[in-house]
Formats: structure tokens, C-alpha cells, sequence
């Protein structure tokens, strides 16, 4: 497991993470998931083109047909809470792969579903929706730490690098489930993967590049 950082920091270090990560190689952006505003038109105004899925397809979390980007289109894709949102979250990346250069990164923001707080709530109040985090209102599909590199080799991509946010304090309980479960995640609440796009990825030939 990588080293975690403090969740209190989260919001604070996510746009200098993303200024770090988003460099001068990035031309062309496409974004889907939560709006960057304030990051969105710094690019722009660097000279990037930047493009917001939900711009040009305001359906994009259902309606995974024709998206009509030409090939070899962008050389960055970003999910900041995306993934969550799509009703199909394979088939979505394996659209979005189309326009992607081969080379091209692509950057994920996703909430821990498996954090000990969604299991308390599992157990105290049934699954109920949050105004944040993992089980906020508007997510259709969840995520712990292994389901998303899962998905990311499912659909092409290989990961390079990660940030995970924790809280740095751990209960007595989460100490033990942690113990019990093997799983060292269970105190992450965010992650934020960095991946690229794997050149001659192995799918049904001529359905998929």
C-alpha cells in the first residue's frame, strides 16, 4: 500500500496536484465527472483545449453511443467523480479510448466505497445517500481500491503512480477489520490514480482501438 496522506489536506492539495500532473506536453484535454471551473479556464487561458464531456453530450452518463471525437484527439483524459456517475463505467472508458492518443494519460479521482464509514453505514442505515464521498446522491457505481485497478486493466490502461487520503487516526474497529479483512484501505477515502493508456491494447479486434 502507498504512503497516505491526510483527507483534511484533500481539497487544499488537489488543484497543485493536478497543476503538477497536467503539464506542458497535455495540448488536449477531455474532462468528464465534476467540473474543474476555476482549472478548466486556467488551462484554456495556457493555451490548452480543454473540452467537458457533459458540454457536448449531456447524456454521457447513459447514452455511451456516438460520441464523435476523431482519433488521436486528446492526449489527457480526467474523471474527477466520473466514473461514479456513468451507469456503464467500462464501456465508457472503452469509448473514451477512441480519441485518446497512444500515448495519452489519463488521470482518476474517485471516492473508497470501502471506507469504514460506508460499512457503518451499510449496517446502521441501510445504504443511505450522503451529500459527500463515496455514497453522495448521484453515484450509480462504487469503487474500492482493487475494483478501480481492476477496471483500469480491464479497459487499457496501466497505472503509474497514486495519491490516496486517509484520515491519519484510525478507530480501534477499523484497526481490527483492517486486521481481519487484509484490506489496508479501509481508512482511504479518496484516490486519485494516474494511468496510461496501453498502445495495441488487446480487445475484439476492430470494436475497440
Amino acid at each position: 500500500m502507498a504512503d497516505t496522506q491526510a483527507y483534511s489536506k484533500y481539497r487544499e492539495q488537489l488543484t497543485p496536484l493536478l497543476n503538477k500532473y497536467v503539464n506542458e506536453s497535455h495540448k488536449n484535454i477531455l474532462i468528464f465527472g465534476d467540473k474543474f471551473e476555476d482549472l478548466e479556464e486556467k488551462w484554456k487561458e495556457q493555451g490548452k483545449n480543454v473540452v467537458n464531456l457533459k458540454t457536448i453530450k449531456p447524456d454521457w452518463t447513459e447514452n455511451l453511443n456516438n460520441f464523435n471525437f476523431e482519433k488521436n484527439t486528446f492526449d489527457l483524459l480526467i474523471s474527477y467523480h466520473g466514473l461514479e456517475k456513468a451507469i456503464n463505467p467500462e464501456k465508457l472508458l472503452l469509448e473514451l479510448r477512441k480519441p485518446l492518443v497512444k500515448t495519452s494519460d489519463f488521470i482518476c479521482i474517485t471516492y473508497n466505497v470501502s471506507h469504514i464509514s460506508s460499512l457503518i453505514n451499510l449496517f446502521t442505515e441501510g445504504w443511505e445517500k450522503k451529500d459527500d464521498g463515496a455514497l453522495r446522491s448521484n453515484a450509480l457505481k462504487y469503487f474500492s481500491y482493487d475494483s478501480l485497478k481492476h477496471l483500469l486493466k480491464l479497459t487499457g490502461f496501466d497505472l503509474i503512480g497514486e495519491d490516496i487520503y486517509a484520515f491519519q487516526e484510525q478507530t480501534e474497529m477499523t484497526r481490527q477489520l483492517m486486521a481481519f479483512t487484509k484490506n489496508p484501505y479501509l481508512n482511504a477515502l479518496s484516490f486519485i490514480l494516474r494511468a496510461k493508456k496501453v498502445d495495441g491494447f488487446p480487445f475484439i479486434e476492430g470494436t475497440y482501438p
